[in-house]
C-alpha cells in the first residue's frame, strides 16, 4: 500500500474551525494516524498461528496425495481386469460364432 505525506498541521486546523480544541483535534489526527498504520500488521502470535495453519495444510495435502494415489493404483487393476476379461470374452464368442 502507497502511503502518502500527510500536512497534518492542515487537519488540525480544519478540525479547529469545525469546533474541535486543539488537543482534541490532535487526538482525532493521532487515533487516524495509528489505526492507518497498525491495521495491515500482525502479531507474532498471528503470524504463528498462520505457519501452524499452513503446516496442517500441508499435511493434509500430502494425506490426500497418498489417497489418491493407492486409488489410482486400485482403479488401474479393475479397468486392466475388465480389459483382460473383455478380450477373453471375446476370444469365446470368436470361436463359438466363428
Amino acid at each position: 500500500m502507497i502511503h502518502r505525506p500527510v500536512d497534518t498541521y492542515c487537519i488540525i486546523k480544519n478540525l479547529q474551525s469545525s469546533g474541535f480544541t486543539e488537543p482534541q483535534a490532535k487526538a482525532i489526527l493521532d487515533s487516524i494516524y495509528e489505526n492507518d498504520h497498525h491495521e495491515h500488521y500482525a502479531t507474532q502470535t498471528q503470524m504463528q498461528e498462520v505457519k501452524h495453519e499452513i503446516n496442517a495444510l500441508r499435511i493434509d495435502i500430502q494425506c490426500i496425495h497418498t489417497q489418491l494415489s493407492v486409488i489410482e493404483h486400485k482403479l488401474v487393476y479393475k479397468l486392466g481386469g475388465i480389459l483382460i476379461s473383455g478380450v477373453a470374452i471375446l476370444g469365446i464368442l470368436d470361436r463359438y460364432f466363428a
